[in-house]
């Protein structure tokens, strides 16, 4: 056979011919061209960019991704509100009050002022160490500013030990300070244990002073300084004998009066039945003026804080000494002192004692009690601050201790605004620091810790007291060594420890 390439073109020709005009027949059907029923991949996945890293992607999905595995810096869900912060997020813990919609919730949020102030006493270096583990003190003034009563250390001009004197500064409502005052008690050194607002718009302060010239066996006295609204001296009152006398707690009775409280080591002067040991306390009733009008000796029952009932009996509690361990002494007077009933009852089992500073009534007629104890129980360190609710009756309800370390008191207690909580404020170790901060937390009346938290620096900082202010936020005295963190206007340069002031949001946040 002879091969003939043009026949082989031509024939290859024809069979294109052929073949195209049968596609072209099939597709002259109803089913259009490019129009085939495709099945979509369904491991194929919708990814969303991740750009602050913490789990939930910018739900643009212009920024997203299509793939079967999951690319780098991307994920699945799509929840972020700000892709540019990692602390906002449907999971991120909210702050109802700086503005900032952290949780992503995007419900509207109001920024909440907070300020953060420390000043040092005119004509003092700086506060000391023993300053800032001492109570302070803080009210609201009719004008809508506060004013803080504490005490400041400063060295004499006898070149005695450090005078430690009265500190009482007036704020306005930006916490800008108005005026000061000093008291040193005319060279002898103040320990300020109490402090009450008045009906007359003044300030009643009590504790103990000596004169520091006594170099062998300090000799404590009681001591109460009245004062008006600017902090001028209205009377000033003493009551002791020769040996030490510690005044505890006062309040301003139903009459108008005083009731004080406190112990005495001696046998004479106006406590003149004593036997020489702390076993023993009295109470004084005084008028509006400080005159005595009655004394009650208790016979060895320890009394320390006092609150007036609604039927104008007296409520007492004491915390234990080394002798009684873990008991909580309570004790109830009439108007006229006389002592109608006592009882007691038991809190940890190896608590060496319990220092209570603060006692109130609470909205459900319990008592709630602030302090801190001491033991060593396993969970119970070297100073654990410590919460107690008991019934009129002394029947416990609850307790709560709180702290890390050690050194941790609880300094002040108030009733919220609505009566529906309690706010307390201590001196407490902060979790995964090795340092003291200022802790506030608010509780349930029946004690369930609603929130915690802590303010303060990278050194040592200790609470002083706490008001609950109109707008529902904080106003917080304290005391400071540091300057990082949470304070703002001191730097490494600044030594020793200053006072410390600051505003809180309602959530006790800075």
């Amino acid at each position: 056979m002879i091969y003939n390439p043009n026949f082989s073109v031509t024939l290859l020709k024809t069979i294109c011919l052929i073949s195209s005009l049968f596609f072209l027949n099939s597709c002259s059907k109803d089913e259009p061209v490019n129009q085939k029923n495709i099945t979509p991949d369904n491991n194929l996945k919708q990814w969303f960019v991740d750009a602050d890293g913490d789990g939930y992607g910018n739900p643009d999905i212009n920024l997203g991704k299509e793939s079967f595995n999951k690319p780098l810096g991307f994920v699945q869900n799509d929840g972020d509100c700000n892709d540019d912060d990692k602390n906002v997020n449907p999971d991120a813990e909210e702050d109802e009050y700086d503005g900032i919609d952290s949780d992503c919730d995007n419900k509207k949020e109001d920024i909440y002022s907070t300020i953060s102030k420390t000043l040092e006493n005119e004509g003092e270096e700086y506060l000391d160490y023993l300053t800032a583990t001492i109570k302070k003190f803080l009210f609201p003034t009719p004008d809508g500013g506060y004013i803080s009563i504490g005490t400041s250390n400063g060295l004499s001009e006898n070149s005695f030990a450090n005078v430690q004197g009265l500190w009482i500064i007036k704020f306005n409502s930006e916490l800008v300070k108005e005026w000061e005052k000093i008291y040193n008690g005319n060279e002898n050194l103040v320990r300020l244990n109490s402090a009450k607002q008045t009906s007359d718009g003044g300030y009643i302060l009590f504790g103990s002073k000596y004169d520091p010239s006594l170099s062998i066996g300090r000799r404590d006295d009681w001591w109460i300084l009245k004062i008006d609204a600017n902090g001028e001296t209205e009377w000033t009152k003493t009551m002791g004998g020769t040996s030490d006398d510690y005044g505890s707690d006062i309040i301003e009775t139903n009459d108008g009066g005083y009731l004080t409280v406190g112990r005495s080591h001696g046998n004479n002067g106006d406590f003149p039945t004593q036997n020489g040991t702390s076993q023993d306390s009295w109470f004084v009733k005084l008028d509006i003026h400080g005159n005595i009008e009655w004394k009650t000796k208790t016979n060895g029952i320890n009394a320390n804080n006092i609150i007036q009932l609604e039927d104008n009996t007296y409520f007492s509690v004491s915390g234990s000494n080394t002798g009684l361990k873990n008991e909580i002494q309570l004790l109830k007077l009439n108007t006229s002192g006389e002592i109608i009933w006592s009882n007691s009852f038991k809190t940890e089992k190896d608590i060496n004692y319990h220092i209570l500073n603060k006692i109130l009534l609470g909205p459900n007629k319990n008592v709630l009690i602030s302090g801190y104890i001491s033991g060593s129980n396993g969970s119970i360190r070297d100073l654990d601050g410590v919460l107690i609710n008991i019934t009129l009756e002394g029947e416990l309800n609850w307790i709560d201790y709180l702290g890390h370390r050690t050194w941790d008191k609880v300094n002040s207690i108030i009733t919220s605004n609505d009566n529906q909580f309690y706010f307390a404020i201590g001196s407490i170790s902060a979790p995964e620091k090795s340092n003291t901060d200022i802790w506030i937390a608010k509780y349930t009346l029946t004690g369930e810790r609603v929130w915690e938290n802590y303010i303060g620096s990278d050194l040592n900082d200790f609470a002083g007291d706490l008001i609950q202010i109109e707008d529902s936020g904080f106003i917080v005295t304290g005391s400071t060594s540091g300057y990082d963190e949470d304070i703002i206007d001191r730097d490494e340069n600044t030594e020793g420890i200053a006072f410390w002031v600051t505003k809180l949001k309602p959530n006790g946040k800075l």
